[in-house]
């Protein structure tokens, strides 16, 4: 039931159906599912071994993210309602998810709801309007959106369908038959019609990002430097062909980058001087001797604005330990590898996508989260050659051995028939020297000095690139 849960989620954060209906739209359908995920858990079938709670890094470095959130806001009760959802769709996920099956069937699951959506969008652009989306695309001046509360803007549903490309690759092409990768062509069309339709700037370079990963992660240093090359030329020659691209030399001069620089500078001194608390920030800027709120439009902007630095700190901490876990933790298993480089790609994407649209504190960086989690269990166990067993596990009974007084057994005497028989008998050889045991391999389970280092080291990145943009852009 937990992982129905899990799965349930998907659709109602993605697809979100009852969107579609008027008098439905707006209906709080996901605390049900988050009802439902957690009696799954609790009644669900034993596992052995089992996973000891909060026993990964992951796990700490969220509960320290999300309580420091609600610790600094003065409204800590508001804020804390706020974040449990958020804590919840974490923990299901990584729990829910307890074996590779599991794990590869939410991916599969994952790419089928995103998939879905950018073919409801590509049915859009040729008239087919599933979602009433007329009036948001006149609005947006001819640039895509679909009627739902997730993707209701041309940049929520660029970002969120150009997923749909590196899933597909993963799912439909990496270590697939040949007919598997000929249905994968004509979904590569409809999500890239969708994408390229949405004329966002923002999800052309996310996406981008997202497929160098997918294609260049687990492959040889030196195959990796040279694709890596091939593949930035190539694409930003493709992508200079794409809506909206074509003027991207003049963006200091765009009315709406003047306007994200202004708010950048904004939250800056915030960061700063007196952070805002979660999701409180709003920039004020001067915009033709008026006040106006502008949005962010990065999510590493508005969580240094809300939460400081050490909010900052804590977020791309997590960041760093899904990372951790995808890169230093290889199997030789089909489905983990292909739900490693899944994770991968798809965090690459998430963190070129946070420095052009405000997702901090969405699903997604969650549930990567929770399946990185997840990831990391999993594969351990795999490396060590544990294989996990479900519901009431019985253990054979040991055969009775005679033992002498002292405790030690005794060696069974041959037997009678055989001597009288004539058999031969063989003498027993000596064991063969085994030499000196080798060390067992020791595995990532802590939060150390290496996790600060990286995290600190992302901060001082994010930070510098920040006023990087704001000096230079």
């Amino acid at each position: 039931m937990d992982y129905f849960a899990a799965i349930l989620f998907l659709f109602l954060y993605f697809v979100r159906l009852h969107d579609w209906v008027p008098y439905l739209s707006g209906l709080n359908v996901v605390k049900p599912a988050m009802i439902l995920g957690g009696f799954g858990l609790l009644t669900r079938q034993r596992r052995t071994p089992g996973w000891k709670f909060m026993g990964t890094p992951h796990e700490w470095v969220l509960v320290a993210y999300l309580g420091f959130a609600v610790w600094m806001d003065l409204d800590w009760y508001g804020t804390f309602q706020d974040v449990f959802p958020l804590a919840s769709f974490y923990f299901l996920t990584a729990y829910a998810l307890n074996t590779e099956a599991k794990l590869a069937g939410f991916f599969n699951w994952w790419g089928f709801c995103v998939v879905f959506m950018g073919v409801v969008g590509a049915l859009t652009v040729v008239g087919i309007d599933l979602t009433n989306a007329k009036d948001l695309i006149v609005a947006e001046n001819g640039r895509l959106a679909l009627n739902t509360y997730q993707m209701d803007n041309p940049n929520a549903l660029g970002h969120t369908a150009v997923t749909g490309l590196v899933l597909i690759y993963m799912l439909l092409v990496f270590r697939r038959d040949v007919a598997t990768r000929f249905l994968a062509i004509p979904l590569i069309m409809m999500v890239g019609l969708c994408v390229v339709s949405t004329q966002s700037k923002g999800a052309y370079l996310s996406g981008i990002a997202g497929l160098a990963g997918a294609l260049l992660v687990g492959r040889k240093l030196w195959m990796q430097i040279l694709v890596g090359c091939l593949l930035a030329g190539t694409l930003y020659i493709a992508s200079s062909m794409l809506p909206r691209m074509v003027d991207r030399d003049q963006l200091r001069h765009d009315e709406g980058v003047m306007g994200r620089l202004l708010a950048f500078e904004a939250a800056r001194t915030a960061y700063q001087t007196q952070p805002a608390g979660w999701k409180h920030f709003v920039a004020t800027i001067k915009w033709q001797g008026q006040d106006e709120t502008k949005a962010t439009h990065s999510s590493y902007v508005q969580v240094g604005a809300d939460l400081g630095p050490k909010g900052m700190f804590l977020y791309l901490s997590l960041l760093c330990c899904a990372f951790r876990s995808v890169i230093t933790l290889r199997t030789d298993s089909d489905d983990l590898e292909r739900c490693r480089r899944l994770i991968f790609a798809l965090m690459v994407g998430l963190a070129v996508s946070g420095w052009m649209i405000t997702r901090p504190y969405h699903a997604e960086y969650f549930l990567l989260a929770g399946a990185a989690t997840a990831y990391h269990r999993l594969a351990v166990e795999h490396l060590k050659g544990i294989v996990p067993e479900f519901g009431v596990v019985e253990k054979m009974p040991e055969p009775d051995v005679p033992a002498a007084e002292d405790g030690k057994p005794v060696a069974l005497a041959p037997q009678p028939e055989a001597e009288a028989q004539g058999a031969p008998v063989t003498p027993a050889s000596p064991e063969p020297d085994a030499g000196e045991p080798q060390p067992a391999r020791k595995f990532w389970t802590r939060y150390g000095f290496v996790d600060v280092a990286t995290g600190y080291l992302a901060l001082n990145f994010v930070v510098w690139f920040w006023d990087y943009i704001i000096e230079n852009l």
